[in-house]
């Protein structure tokens, strides 16, 4: 039921599609369709009359979400399912401390419960560290046929450690 100061339409005359009610709350039946921008634009006011506008739009099947206030995309996610971020990923709601300032592209913060990140494969899982030169300069990589874990740097491997528990050293 509708409060009799609200604004309501309805199609052909049967079921409410629209319903704003006297405090301004509204209420959708069916699909919302906001169109003719490449970017167009929703704008939220909280309480104290601060506008907060943010832009959805696509670009070549790429949905982008847009800060309006920095006039930059925050994320897209291409037609490939590949998503870009423009600024840090936070994992998490806990604030259990503050990242180092160079170590804060991708922090997971659970609090008092244990985080972690785990790669599967079935052939190697691995960590790769690279520059504009070379993008996997060094690496920690896991190898699940022969189930060691070898370190390199600068393109070769430094350090081995075995199923067994061996650690070898190549080149030395």
């Amino acid at each position: 039921s509708t409060s009799s100061d609200a604004f309501i339409i309805t199609k052909n005359g049967v079921g409410d599609r629209l319903v704003i009610d006297g405090a301004g709350n509204s209420t959708f039946a069916g699909d919302v369709t906001i169109g003719g921008k490449t970017y167009p634009k929703i704008s939220l006011t909280d309480n104290q009359g601060v506008a907060r506008t943010f832009s959805v739009g696509t670009n070549n099947e790429t949905f982008t979400v847009r800060n309006e206030t920095a006039s930059s995309d925050a994320f897209t996610i291409s037609n490939a399912n590949n998503t870009t971020f423009a600024g840090n990923v936070k994992i998490g709601s806990s604030t259990t401390g503050t990242p180092a300032l160079n170590a804060d592209d991708l922090v997971i913060d659970k609090g008092a419960s244990e985080s972690g990140i785990t790669l599967i494969s079935t052939t190697a899982a691995s960590i790769r560290f690279g520059d504009a030169a070379n993008t996997s300069i060094g690496s920690v990589e896991y190898n699940h046929n022969s189930n060691y874990m070898r370190f390199s740097t600068n393109n070769a491997e430094r350090m081995r450690i075995e199923s067994t528990g061996v650690v070898k050293f190549p080149n030395t």
